[in-house]
């Protein structure tokens, strides 16, 4: 070592570093020192002096959530195995923030014990161009000047060797393919760290992974942010539309809202809430994509930012001056990951922007011919992230970046969508039957997984006159809208692809996919309560069969019988609902289609139930349930079960109704079904209000209440409101009886759910006779007995005024001759307009 009084002392090492060159050239070196051997450790008095307890830059604005990422950060540089963490992400993700954040925690001891004795360091490496400059960049991220002629990485390692401290190396993606003759690597650079200073520890962040086994690596993915409601997840068909106490609780949303308030004082994120969360997911929660986006606030409302974001990408810019240049415009950043591809790479990545969500790796060899190397190396790159599940993830806009580079060729376009199309057309109708027996789960799993693909790829095969697809795709989607309460969604969809087949030279294919389409579109319009829309979509499907001269494929209603025959009972027409029924059960009995026998014994129980047929409806019933158990159909046995539990309550045997409604609600549990709940609720609350257990059917019944409001069933949400009002009445609670029947009505009436109706009228006519005016409740269910179509509901009627004569003690002869004689002439829309002017506050 040279003698101690040749070292100049701390305040003159500068200057000395000034005025004779480097300080390496003031010590002669020991003669025995050859050129590649490593000089003993050595560390100067004045590096002592100069090196900071840390040397991270302050931020401008504060740092916002992702509390769960940093603390899976801090857990792994707190293990004593994890030398070497990366943090891998595309640009603007916000890898450099996580890393000043993580050595912040760390120095203010929020990270547990005490860490890093001797500190913190960080080394931006962004305008580093070779591996020369990274050993420099570290020496003056730490203050150390090179003192001898050794290789001045030696230098640092020599520096480093005695310290425990976190170095934090930012951005060095650019620097992994860069080779100086003569100069270390930084991945070896980084490896040789590791082997000469034991207590060092080393954070990485890079949009590429590093290639070294000693390595651990952390995805830094999107914030938290306000994702649109899944179909097939028992999700309805209504908008997600968050209120903003739940939109605080992303992340994306506060970073969001804290750089709108620099950029516009009156900023209010409940006034704009709608449009933030459509920019947070078209960004897909990258942070500097927000905060360019949020800085256009100044001149821009929220949705038109959002709609440009849409458009073009050009929009997410600043001309902030004191932001990094690369970080400006988001394009230059997707820019720099697209330079960094080969020409190979760049046509599969591109391809690879027509998945919408995930993708397996089978996709995407067969979409976009990408091998299981090309997705690794995409992988590497930031390009791509693995999920959980082992899928494929594109960042949406790295995503819309690679779909304008595809768009450069309309002929790439096609070619790849169709490809995309041509896959999942495949991928559903491998699925289809599975939906119509035990696999359904599994195969409605699947499905849910590939829910974007699958309706990207319907889109463009409407979009394309792609017959075949449509064909290969509509059964199994119709099997998961029913399945999941998607019913609006589902019927859009229909009708689009119907607009678009009517319009195509009717040849055979034509019009047996269009006649497939057509009554499937009429069972979800039937949900949706448009029966007359429903009935003259059919009345075109018969016609089209008629012409085909062929029976309807097999599979769940394809029949158009069925329907109509279900449309039938809803208007409490029985005889033509038994007539469909019937015709429906000879054609599939000669055909041998058992789900569409299964569903016409469903529709018989159902019309010969609303005739009073008790015993008959628990036949077909029986029978209906006896063939989905055959053919292991576990969702339609729960619509069985219903018909089961209806029968029974029409016998007065409660137990065995509400055994048969739990254990149709189990099944539709299962399945995520909203709607299929709601209709075991409904019947669970009207078995415990017959059962006088008033809580328990307010529970039931607000309960289902609850899905309905979600949902686009009017009916399910009439029959909810009428059976809280029969709890109001068992409670004495008139006002809010009154306004739920009013409701109730106003939604049976818009969907002519004529049974409902009447059952509605009845409730009326209780209220009215427990709240102490029997002539007005006496009329209501006079004109239930005498005029209603629905058997059930006569019965019921009924039995209201035989307790209600046995309660009062009275002979009501009398009174229900004035009853009579008022209801001389009224119709059933005077009755109804009575009861919805009827003001029920005073009672």
């Amino acid at each position: 070592q040279p003698p101690v009084e040749a070292i100049p002392a701390v305040g003159e090492h500068r200057q000395v570093d000034r005025d004779l060159g480097p300080v390496h050239q003031v010590f002669p070196q020991r003669e025995s020192l050859t050129e590649n051997e490593v000089q003993p450790p050595f560390i100067p008095l004045l590096t002592e002096a100069v090196a900071p307890k840390h040397n991270l830059p302050s931020q401008p604005t504060p740092f916002v959530g992702r509390e769960r990422e940093l603390a899976d950060i801090i857990r792994r540089l707190t293990d004593k195995d994890c030398r070497l963490l990366v943090l891998v992400g595309p640009g603007g993700i916000g890898k450099t923030r996580m890393a000043l954040e993580t050595a912040k925690r760390f120095i203010s001891n929020d990270a547990g014990p005490s860490f890093f004795e001797h500190g913190f360091l960080f080394v931006p490496l962004a305008a580093v161009e070779s591996s020369a400059g990274l050993v420099s960049a570290v020496a003056e991220a730490a203050g150390f000047t090179f003192y001898s002629n050794l290789p001045p990485h030696q230098q640092l390692l020599q520096y480093l060797q005695p310290k425990e401290m976190l170095l934090v190396f930012d951005n060095v993606e650019h620097l992994l393919s860069v080779s100086d003759d003569g100069e270390i690597g930084v991945t070896e650079f980084i490896s040789t760290i590791l082997t000469a200073a034991a207590r060092v520890k080393i954070l990485v962040t890079s949009q590429e992974a590093l290639n070294l086994q000693e390595a651990w690596f952390h995805q830094v993915q999107g914030m938290s942010f306000p994702t649109p409601l899944h179909a097939f997840s028992g999700a309805s068909d209504a908008p997600y539309t968050p209120d903003s106490a739940s939109l605080e609780s992303y992340d994306a949303v506060q970073l969001f809202a804290q750089s709108a308030a620099r950029a516009r004082v009156a900023f209010s994120l409940a006034a704009e809430r709608d449009a933030v969360v459509r920019i947070c997911q078209l960004v897909a929660g990258m942070p500097l994509a927000i905060e360019l986006a949020a800085a256009w606030l100044k001149s821009l409302p929220a949705a038109e930012i959002a709609a440009e974001i849409e458009r073009d990408l050009d929009i997410l810019t600043t001309r902030h001056q004191n932001v990094p240049e690369r970080h400006r415009s988001m394009r230059v950043v997707l820019s720099q990951s697209w330079q960094r591809l080969t020409a190979s790479e760049r046509e599969i990545f591109k391809r690879l922007s027509v998945f919408r969500g995930d993708f397996t790796a089978e996709a995407g060899r067969r979409v976009a011919s990408a091998s299981l190397l090309d997705l690794a190396t995409f992988v590497e790159k930031s390009l791509l992230a693995i999920t959980s599940a082992g899928r494929y993830q594109m960042h949406e806009l790295l995503r819309q970046y690679a779909a304008e580079k595809l768009a450069e060729s309309p002929l790439d376009v096609v070619e790849a969508r169709d490809k995309h199309c041509a896959y999942y057309a495949d991928f559903l109708q491998q699925r289809a039957a599975g939906l119509m027996e035990g696999r359904q789960r599994i195969n409605l799993a699947d499905i849910t997984t590939e829910y974007d693909n699958v309706w990207t790829a319907w889109r463009w095969a409407v979009k394309q006159k792609n017959v075949n697809a449509i064909k290969q795709s509509v059964s199994a989607l119709q099997y998961c809208c029913q399945f999941q309460g998607r019913y609006l969604e589902g019927a859009n969809a229909w009708a689009e692809a119907i607009a678009m087949l009517s319009g195509l030279e009717p040849t055979e294919p034509v019009n047996h996919t269009l006649a497939e389409v057509l009554v499937w579109w009429s069972w979800l319009l039937i949900r949706l309560g448009q029966l007359d829309q429903a009935e003259a979509a059919l009345s075109r499907c018969l016609t089209l069969y008629q012409q085909l001269n062929v029976p309807p494929v097999p599979g769940y209603g394809t029949d158009p019988a069925l329907p109509l025959s279900l449309i039938a009972t809803i208007r409490s027409d029985y005889d033509t609902a038994i007539y469909y029924g019937e015709q429906a059960r000879h054609k599939a009995e000669a055909h041998y289609h058992a789900h569409n026998l299964c569903q016409a014994h469903y529709v018989l129980a159902s019309a010969t139930l609303g005739q009073g047929r008790y015993r008959l409806a628990q036949e077909h019933a029986q029978r209906a349930l006896t063939i989905a158990q055959q053919i292991d159909d576990r969702w339609f046995i729960a619509y069985c079960l219903n018909e089961l539990g209806k029968s029974a309550l029409a016998l007065a045997d409660l137990v065995t109704a509400q055994e048969h409604f739990q254990a149709s609600y189990a099944i539709r549990r299962e399945f995520g079904d909203p709607q299929g709940m709601g209709v075991a609720l409904n019947y669970l609350g009207e078995t415990a209000l017959r059962q006088q257990a008033f809580d328990r059917a307010q529970t039931l019944y607000q309960q289902s209440l609850t899905i309905y409001q979600n949902l686009t069933d009017k009916g399910g949400l009439a029959t909810a409101h009428k059976g809280l009002a029969a709890v109001a009445i068992g409670q004495h609670n008139f006002p809010t009886a009154g306004q739920h029947l009013q409701y109730a009505l106003r939604l049976a009436m818009e969907i002519h759910y004529m049974t409902l109706v009447f059952s509605i009228l009845n409730t009326t006519g209780q209220l009215w006779l427990t709240a102490g005016q029997p002539e007005r409740g006496l009329r209501l269910i006079v004109f239930v007995r005498d005029h209603a179509s629905h058997r059930p509901a006569q019965d019921e009627a009924q039995q209201i005024l035989d307790a209600y004569a046995t309660a009062t003690q009275e002979m009501l002869t009398e009174l229900l001759a004035t009853v009579q004689a008022q209801l001389s002439g009224r119709t059933l829309e005077d009755i109804v307009l009575e009861v919805v002017e009827t003001h029920y506050l005073t009672l």
